[in-house]
């Protein structure tokens, strides 16, 4: 497409725009200075993917072993909440992370996890054990990366991607799958193929482009707590998106130019 054309995807009743990664940074600093936190913004989105996975499992959780991959980062610290949670819900939770230093938020969320009695495993490489963690799920969460993406995957996590590619069981991303640039860049490196995708507060523009069809799946959009004033004052003239779900679908694309924000 021409450059200046934005893409838009269809949510319920109207046409919303799916927007770039700086546009989404705009978006968390405008709810930051709301007075915000980024733990309550943490606990929406996990939430919103608990209840996306267990629609994948068909509402029975109970004793279901479900590998969750975490970054870093916050995208992690969401995944996190979603693995809390479906613990509560019956489910079987363990999470994998790649060897490293957590942010301060996603460390909590860890912590809450252990204090519960969740297995997380920090791991530098896929080795035996992981694998099977891996092998033996009814279905994959995959929070490794989120929409700051800046360039091909590499290392532990792109064999964590190599190796949740062999799957037959559902794997959900959260906001972006792993991989995939959030701007629609192409990036060389390994991309995970979604079931399904639960991108957070307005959908990102890499989802929507040709380009991405065969890896984001499903596309659904949650509801991380975003009030439309916020998005009339940044521009964007939309009715409130959600009534009363925590989650919506996306089911439909076009474009049209820039200046239709």
């Amino acid at each position: 497409m021409a450059e200046g054309t934005r893409y838009y995807t269809w949510a319920m009743t109207q046409w919303i725009p799916a927007i770039t990664s700086h546009e989404m940074q705009d978006v968390d600093e405008a709810l930051f200075k709301m007075g915000y936190d980024l733990r309550q913004l943490m606990e929406n989105a996990g939430a919103a993917m608990a209840y996306l996975a267990a629609r994948y499992l068909h509402e029975n959780l109970a004793g279901k072993k479900i590998a969750v991959l975490c970054g870093h980062g916050h995208n992690g610290g969401g995944g996190m909440v979603a693995a809390r949670r479906l613990h509560i819900y019956g489910a079987q939770p363990e999470v994998l992370v790649p060897a490293g230093t957590l942010k301060p938020v996603t460390w909590h969320q860890r912590r809450l996890l252990e204090n519960m009695g969740v297995r997380v495993s920090q791991i530098s490489r896929v080795d035996e054990q992981s694998w099977q963690t891996i092998i033996g799920a009814d279905l994959v969460i995959d929070a490794l990366v989120g929409y700051g993406l800046k360039g091909p995957l590499s290392g532990v996590v792109a064999d964590m991607l190599n190796h949740v590619g062999t799957m037959s069981c559902p794997v959900i991303s959260l906001d972006v799958p792993s991989g995939l640039s959030s701007d629609g860049e192409i990036l060389n490196g390994a991309i995970i193929k979604a079931t399904a995708t639960m991108t957070l507060a307005l959908p990102k523009k890499g989802l929507v482009m040709p380009q991405a069809q065969g890896y984001v799946g499903d596309l659904y959009l949650a509801d991380i707590g975003v009030p439309a004033d916020l998005y009339r004052q940044m521009g964007w003239s939309m009715a409130p998106i959600f009534k009363g779900t925590a989650y919506i679908p996306l089911t439909d694309t076009k474009t049209g130019e820039e200046g239709d924000r």
